[in-house]
């Protein structure tokens, strides 16, 4: 068997990070299901998102009836500016509210209280650093999805490299935003810093999420497949069944990744685990360097 934080190879390489991920879920809940109504929290970014949307995408498809101009075929600049602005607005929004799953999940580590009231409080007391992150993060992002895009196989490779290198990271960004209120050069830093101690476990968190994820969806395909046997009543109530089982899903997920964000920077930064971790394959997983 592979030695702890020593990446396993081939097929049981991809058990044990399922295994490792099905117990991190796990451990996660059993912070978060203290404190359920801070899985509110994904919902207000959501709905957030939503009016962001509204208020900025809306008027740049309405620009010359659509985002291009009908005589020149170019894109129409201000449309440019709303959706650019829009996209920078979505992703403040985003940043914020898992400032405040952070902040929560800190609460309660830390043997408090949370509440929706305090997360919030808590993440608005870091609203320079945070919205500072998210322009950051905004424009690395950008830089790389434009050399995917137009730098032909070499920049799609490139770009995919360097994307997946940055999730790396910055994988503890936010945390280290909440917890040290460090501005955003500074956060890429330490983020950096504590990668190095936890890289393989930060590695197996966001592959291993990703397919718990894929793996959760997968009941809602099926409830379509099945809808869709019962003519257009029932594909039309499967779509509805299968959106709202998916929008619980992303929830509950961003929340178990927020919660399992700070159980490792804390284990990063002061070399300690929780009790709900300390049991799991994932207190044998952390790599301490």
């Amino acid at each position: 068997m592979p030695r702890p934080g020593v990446p396993a190879i081939g097929i049981l390489g991809d058990v044990e990070r399922i295994t490792r991920t099905i117990d991190m879920a796990k451990s996660s809940w059993a912070v978060l299901r203290a404190d359920r109504e801070l899985l509110w929290l994904p919902v207000l970014s959501a709905i957030a998102s939503l009016i962001a949307i509204a208020v900025f995408f809306v008027p740049a498809l309405l620009v010359n009836d659509g985002l291009t101009d009908a005589e020149t075929g170019q894109t129409n600049p201000m449309a440019i500016v709303l959706l650019v602005a829009g996209s920078l607005v979505v992703a403040m929004i985003a940043v914020f509210f898992q400032g405040a799953l952070v902040h929560g999940a800190d609460e309660r580590l830390g043997g408090g209280d949370p509440t929706v009231s305090s997360a919030i409080k808590g993440a608005t007391a870091r609203l320079p650093r945070l919205l500072g992150w998210a322009v950051l993060n905004f424009v690395v992002g950008s830089i790389i999805r434009a050399l995917r895009e137009r730098g032909g196989i070499v920049g799609a490779l490139g770009g995919a490299i360097a994307e997946m290198a940055w999730n790396l990271v910055t994988f503890l960004a936010v945390p280290v935003v909440m917890i040290e209120n460090l501005g955003p050069i500074d956060t890429v830093k330490r983020s950096t810093e504590l990668f190095k101690r936890t890289g393989g476990e930060n590695g197996a968190a966001q592959v291993g999420f990703g397919l718990l994820g894929f793996v959760a969806v997968l009941p809602a395909v099926v409830v379509v497949f099945l809808g869709s046997a019962l003519g257009s009543g029932g594909l039309a109530l499967a779509i509805i069944v299968a959106v709202v089982y998916i929008a619980g899903v992303l929830v509950t997920l961003t929340a178990l990744n927020a919660v399992f964000q700070t159980v490792l920077y804390r284990y990063a930064a002061d070399g300690v685990v929780p009790d709900e971790f300390g049991q799991t394959a994932i207190g044998g997983a952390f790599d301490h360097r």
